[in-house]
């Protein structure tokens, strides 16, 4: 009888939560991003009125 052999999860399971963790740090740096140029826009405006 052949013992079947199960793959090991937690490598790729630690892989995924790193992943997932940068994404939501990516996520939150480009929202930053479009709220910096909001910012630099209103100032812009400002300026020329």
């Amino acid at each position: 009888m052949t013992a079947l052999i199960r793959p090991i999860l937690e490598g790729p399971s630690r892989i995924v939560g790193f992943l997932m963790a940068l994404d939501a740090k990516v996520a939150g740096v480009v929202g930053g991003v479009a709220a910096a140029e909001n910012w630099k826009k209103g100032l812009l405006q400002q300026m020329f009125v």
